[in-house]
């Protein structure tokens, strides 16, 4: 991700959260990560457990994903509705 860019999401998300640490830094984007189950699967090898096809899952981490989010969200909006509350 170009640098000008990584900027401008930092700077954003600090007026959004008013001064409040991102969950993730912009400079992560920068990285370049691979993500494999090799040591999963080794592990595992020999018992009854295994990984689960991703398509099974997918929509639930999508969905518990956007409920945080949604929950963060309102909490707040309520702060900013009533800051003297």
């Amino acid at each position: 991700m170009p640098r000008p860019l990584r900027e401008l999401i930092h700077l954003s998300e600090r007026v959004r959260g008013l001064g409040q640490a991102s969950l993730l830094p912009a400079e992560l984007f920068d990285s370049m990560v691979f993500f494999n189950c090799r040591n999963t699967l080794t592990h595992l090898a020999g018992t009854a457990l295994h990984c689960p096809p991703f398509e099974s899952y997918v929509e639930r981490l999508v969905r518990h994903v956007n409920e945080r989010d949604e929950r963060r969200r309102s909490r707040e909006e309520e702060q900013l509705a009533d800051p003297l509350a």
